[in-house]
């Protein structure tokens, strides 16, 4: 091999991993990447942006489906692990890389137990990477967690 050769084969390593790795997103700033498992949500429960509560999705259709309304069931506890009670609870999302929403407006339904919500609405039309925003406004406290999705 010369040294030209070398070279190269040196610079293109970490381009060939990168394209043979799986793809990562991350969650957060500060939490770790994680690869995405398809039709499915990335990291179930998160911590709000401002750290106020603690969402978690704890029932969805699997896999998430395309072109189907369907509903999801979340919990919400205060940052000290408490229920988080009478709360609104508002969702929004899409899909970022294509600078548009959801085509539905998933909505609360039912308060089925202490700090657990029905979210019904819920339509991905096409598949890609997809955001989903549940926000939680509670004693006039408000913040809002990020799930993603990678549908195809």
């Amino acid at each position: 091999m010369t040294l030209n050769g070398a070279i190269r084969d040196a610079a293109l390593a970490p381009l060939c991993l990168a394209l043979l790795s799986p793809p990562i997103f991350a969650q957060t700033s500060a939490a770790k990447a994680e690869v995405p498992a398809f039709n499915a949500v990335i990291a179930t429960a998160q911590a709000t942006e401002r750290g106020h509560f603690r969402v978690k999705v704890t029932k969805t259709p699997v896999p998430i489906p395309l072109n189907e309304v369907h509903t999801w069931t979340i919990q919400a506890e205060t940052a000290a692990g408490r229920p988080v009670m009478g709360a609104v609870v508002s969702v929004d999302g899409g899909m970022p890389q294509h600078s548009h929403g959801l085509p539905t407006q998933p909505r609360t339904v039912l308060v089925t137990a202490a700090g657990t919500y029905l979210i019904d609405g819920f339509k991905f039309h096409m598949p890609g990477y997809w955001e989903v925003h549940i926000g939680i406004d509670s004693d006039g406290v408000k913040d809002k967690a990020t799930f993603r999705l990678q549908l195809r």
